[in-house]
This record gives C-alpha cells, structure tokens and sequence, in this order.
C-alpha cells in the first residue's frame, strides 16, 4: 500500500476547502493555492462528489463544499474514494495470474491482511481537521 497522489492532493484540495465551510470554492482557486494540476483534481473531485464527500453549485458564482464537517471525514475514507481498493492485497486483485504469486496456497494472505487492517484502523483515527489543524501548526 502507497499514499498515491491521487490521496495527497485530495487532501490538500479538501483541506483548501474546509477551510471555510460557507464559501464556494473554483477548482481553479484550489488548484492555484496548491500548486495542483487543475484536470486531475476535476477527476477526483468527481469520485469525491459522487461519494458525497462534497457538493458543489453551478455558475459563476458557483463551487464546491464540503458536504461533512472535516471532523467526519477521515483519511482512510478518502483514500477508499479515491484509490483502487488501497487495503487489497494484490494478487486477489489481480486478475492476471501472477509469476511468483501463490495465490491458492498462499502462507502470508492473512499477514497482509492484519497489516491492512491495523494500518486502515489507524488511518481511520487521522480526520480532515486533524490534518489542517497540523498543517497550521506547522
């Protein structure tokens, strides 16, 4: 498991966005205070959007919003959003047989499974507002 940049700038659009709840926010505003690429953040603020995780009003003076305070939403629930399956263990994901895979007779599955679990169970603890109140500290 890795912290894509699919995860790391949607949390660091998010955060941009919670900053304050009752202002609309562009992508472009986003994207410019972040130094983030405009049509990617647009392709996760669409599994972001569709998950509930913001909203957004159209025009001029339209923009997103957080749909949940940033103390509900959790780290672990934005990378489910936007990841591919981040706490699979690849080979039961992968379609493809693999080379050096033992998949039907596989000693360290239920390994990697515990190791999925802890590490979902903590970033489960990690919040939006945890996170943006860190980034202010620092």
């Amino acid at each position: 498991m890795q912290l894509t940049t699919k995860t790391e700038y949607s949390v660091r659009a998010l955060v941009t966005l919670s900053e304050s709840r009752d202002d609309l926010r562009s992508i472009n505003e986003i994207c410019t205070k972040q130094n983030l690429p405009n049509k990617y953040v647009e392709q996760l603020f669409r599994k972001l959007k569709k998950h509930s995780v913001i909203g957004s009003l159209p025009g001029s003076k339209g923009g997103y919003f957080l749909k949940l305070p940033a103390s509900e939403i959790t780290l672990s629930f934005i990378m489910e959003v936007v990841e591919n399956h981040p706490y699979e263990v690849s080979c039961e994901r992968n379609s493809v047989e693999l080379e050096y895979c033992q998949v039907d007779n596989c000693q360290y599955k239920h390994l990697w499974h515990e190791i999925y679990g802890n590490v979902k169970a903590y970033l489960s603890t990690i919040t939006l507002k945890d996170i943006k109140n860190r980034i202010d500290k620092e």
